[in-house]
Order: C-alpha cells, then structure tokens, then sequence
C-alpha cells in the first residue's frame, strides 16, 4: 500500500469519524466506517497514531453492538488513563525517589486510600489480571482486540505509567496463568531442597 492510499484511507475515516460525531447521515455513515475499518484494519493500525487508533475504538463505543460498545471502551479506558496520568505528572517536578523504591520493595504493598494497597512491583498481579480478563472479553471482536494490542505495544515502548512500573516487574503484561505455572515449579523446587537430606 502507497504512502498516498495510507492517507486517502486515513482521510476518509477522519471525514467519516467528524460526520459520525456530528449525527450527520449515520444510517448511511456507519456501514461504510465499518467496512473500511473491518477490511483495513492491519493499514489502520500501521499508519495510524494512538490518537486515531482511539478515535476509531471511540466510535465503534458510539454505533457498534453492544459487544463492540464494552470493548471498545477497553483500549479508550487504558488509553485514556494514561493520558490523565501523564497530564497529572507535567504539574510536578518528578524524579525517582530511591528511598520511596526501596520501601515499595521491601514493603511490597503501601496503604493508599479507603481500603487500597499500591501495586506490588516486585511480583504482583494485579495489572496481569486486568489484561487477562480484557483479553478474553475483547477477543470477541478481532477489529478491536488489533487497535487494542497495538495501542497496548506503543504503551509499552513509550514514556508511559505501564512501561514505566514494567521496568521495575519485568512481566507486567504475562498471562497470569503462565505466571501461576512458573510460581508452582518454583515452590516445588524450594519444597524439594528444603525437604532433601544429605546422609
């Protein structure tokens, strides 16, 4: 695909997202956005930036079934949030607190607010959870689960809350299954050596 077909077909869905939103002719809107998206989505996800990629799922949040609906306010909540976080951090002079890392650390869990704990950065799974139940709603709608895995990589490959507390965890976004497995083998390993005897 052309540099030029990329942003024709990225002129369109914008022309088509600003008619959408403004109520205008949906009845006759609303197939073609989503044939155009269902057909190219792999285009839409390579040439798209995150901004559209939601602007898309957003849509489909504002027409599609009901299914489409709950999933695709998945990857604007995520999105979204992240957003909100970033806007809060540009108030502040922010840098890493060594003594604040060690505590979490050594602590795992720190009091927050009306009975929440911080996340455990140094093995909880929390945020693993999260994914997996969004995974397997969002698998449902294979549209949305690609805009939802790519925003999801950028996340992760940028300057962001997820990427950042990633580097600190290491398996932020492990099934947690897979996670439930390797922690069964390490602790019948740590079994086996604590209950050998040397005669």
């Amino acid at each position: 695909m052309t540099e030029s077909n990329s942003e024709d077909l990225f002129k369109e869905i914008k022309s088509l997202i600003i008619l959408l939103r403004r109520q205008k002719g949906t009845d006759i809107v609303w197939p073609r956005f989503n044939d155009l998206v269902n057909n190219k989505i792999d285009q839409i996800c390579s040439n798209f930036d995150t901004r559209w990629l939601v602007s898309i799922a957003d849509t489909f949040a504002d027409f599609g079934t009901p299914i489409e609906k709950r999933n695709a306010m998945f990857v604007s909540i995520v999105v979204n949030f992240e957003k909100l976080w970033a806007t809060n951090l540009l108030m502040y002079d922010v840098q890493l607190n060594q003594d604040k890392l060690n505590k979490l650390k050594k602590n795992r869990i720190v009091k927050l607010w009306d009975g929440m704990y911080s996340f455990n950065i140094n093995h909880g799974d929390m945020v693993n959870n999260l994914f997996f139940r969004i995974r397997r709603l969002i698998q449902d709608t294979p549209v949305i689960e690609k805009i939802f895995e790519t925003v999801l990589d950028r996340i992760l490959k940028n300057d962001t809350i997820l990427a950042n507390l990633n580097t600190y965890h290491q398996r932020l976004l492990e099934n947690p299954r897979k996670i439930s497995i390797v922690k069964g083998i390490i602790r019948k390993i740590r079994m086996f050596f604590r209950n050998y005897r040397l005669y």
